[in-house]
């Protein structure tokens, strides 16, 4: 980045943290983001080393990482309270921490895995009595109100690594705060439309001068709406004017991220005009929180300079369309037929019964519209049929593959059948 300081180009190690399964997808997001950085998959995350723009873009760009960590120092070989103390004691706690209050320690959260060391109120004990007494710099008045970023402690094979929580949890964009039970996380949505072929078939639709269409017909409180909106849109899921934690650190810049953020533009699909979204469900109640959520992810939007006060006001202003309806999945597909679409579900149940002649079928999918019921057939088909409704069908229990043992999660047999 032109014009920063020094301390903004120091080299960190930083850990971008994301559910299991989603490794590989986080990293070729940072890739096609054009985050500056060195990246390593590892189970759990992406390991990156970059400058504090390699920070700032992941925090405030990123849709599939759930948590930046900041790693303190290197890991050192702790396999008893002596050398542990002596390891804390070599961190750069003043790099990032600044002086609480007396007896106040940030929240300090410890994870071991196969060590001596197993007691996890004893490290966190050890690692309050070295940020005591380490040098910190005076808090800033400004931030008297502010927490100070989390210390996570991790001991694995007797080795400590010790990071700072550089933001918060990151699938909490602030537009869906109106939910159900076990709502899906913006994260995991978001992974469902950027595994999707959507932006592909856009730009297609866009050399052959045609309409496209993206349902979900199960959209409960919107979270794959809202994030399908967004990507097309080309919105920053982050929030320039929110506190995050990295702001607390003393090596922070304020006036270059002041300089990043203003960089920081909508870049919306060239063929973003073309695309309409369709959200529908069977309960009232839920497209009620649809509806409320969107009309706030709306009047967040940096692309609608005026903010209308209704939600059919705002939806006027979009260069996209945006439906809501409130319908079972068979009157849905009725409506639907002979458009181009792509719609996106979380099905996780399959049929055996066939098509019947007349009914609409598509490329991945065949919906029954009399009982509303589907057949996965072709998952991974990229041809579109002309003349036929193409349908991507995607399950967020395809994403927790096989990497959960290496991510330290262990399934017992009848969780790992439902997909949890």
């Amino acid at each position: 980045m032109a014009g920063a300081s020094a301390a903004s180009q120091v080299l960190r190690r930083l850990f971008l943290v994301t559910s299991p399964g989603l490794e590989r997808g986080l990293e070729r997001e940072l890739q096609v983001l054009g985050v500056p950085g060195r990246f390593e998959r590892l189970p759990g995350g992406v390991a990156a080393v970059g400058t504090a723009e390699t920070l700032w873009r992941s925090a405030l760009q990123s849709r599939l990482a759930e948590l930046v960590l900041v790693r303190v120092g290197e890991p050192f070989h702790a396999p008893d309270t002596r050398s542990l103390d002596e390891g804390l004691r070599r961190l750069p706690w003043q790099d990032y921490l600044t002086e609480e209050a007396p007896e106040s320690v940030p929240i300090i959260k410890v994870s071991t895995e196969k060590s001596r060391l197993y007691h996890t109120k004893l490290l966190e004990n050890h690692t309050a009595q070295s940020i005591r007494a380490a040098r910190l710099p005076p808090r800033p008045f400004a931030q008297a109100d502010k927490a100070a970023p989390e210390v996570r402690v991790r001991l694995r094979h007797n080795q400590c690594q010790v990071s700072v929580a550089a933001t918060g949890l990151m699938h909490k964009r602030g537009a869906r705060k109106a939910v159900g039970e076990a709502s899906l996380r913006e994260t995991l949505a978001a992974a469902c439309v950027l595994a999707s072929p959507l932006l592909r078939r856009l730009t297609a639709a866009q050399h052959n001068d045609e309409e496209l269409v993206l349902w979900d017909p199960f959209c409960g409180s919107g979270a794959v709406l809202l994030e399908a909106l967004e990507i097309a849109l080309g919105e920053i899921c982050g929030n320039v004017e929110r506190h995050y934690p990295f702001m607390s650190f003393p090596c922070h810049d304020h006036e270059d991220f002041q300089r990043f953020a203003e960089t920081l533009q909508p870049r919306p699909h060239a063929a973003v005009s073309k695309l309409t979204l369709i959200g529908s469900d069977a309960s009232e109640e839920q497209l009620e929180r649809c509806k409320r959520n969107l009309r706030r992810c709306l009047r967040r939007l940096a692309i609608l300079q005026e903010k209308a006060p209704e939600l059919p006001e705002l939806l006027e202003k979009l260069p996209c369309k945006v439906q809501l309806l409130r319908a079972p999945v068979s009157r849905a597909v009725q409506q639907l037929q002979g458009g181009a679409g792509v719609p996106v579900a979380e099905l996780g149940y399959s049929s055996g019964r066939a098509p019947q002649e007349g009914k609409p079928v598509s490329v991945d999918a065949c919906f029954n519209a009399e009982t509303g019921t589907s057949t996965l057939e072709n998952l991974h088909s990229e041809s579109p049929v002309p003349g036929q409704m193409q349908i991507v069908l995607l399950q967020t229990s395809h994403f927790a593959s096989q990497k959960y043992h290496n991510a330290d999660i262990h399934l017992s047999p009848d969780d790992q059948k439902r997909g949890k």
